[in-house]
């Protein structure tokens, strides 16, 4: 059996470190703890739970007409930082 880390668990399917250490404590998946404390959870909790590849959507907007300029720089941004999602433009 696999156990994954936190961060592993967010990086394979999206799911925060956060909420993987929620639902443990919740009793939603199994964990175990490694000698120094930390969370590994088995793969198989997060198998067929949701699909892999999965469209992911941010969202872009200015509060004002005057910062419409700056909406081109935080699409750039959200682009690097997040690659492979789809950005949304809200209009004001």
């Amino acid at each position: 059996m696999k156990y994954l880390t936190p961060t592993q668990v967010y990086q394979k399917y999206g799911y925060h470190p956060r909420t993987t250490s929620d639902w443990g404590d919740q009793g939603k998946i199994s964990c175990i703890r490694s000698p120094g404390g930390h969370r590994r959870s088995p793969e198989s909790a997060f198998e067929g739970a949701i699909p892999v590849e999965r469209e992911r959507v941010l969202y872009a907007r200015v509060s004002t007409r005057t910062q419409s300029n700056e909406l081109e720089t935080q699409i750039a941004f959200l682009g690097k930082a997040y690659p492979g999602t789809r950005v949304v433009l809200i209009p004001n």
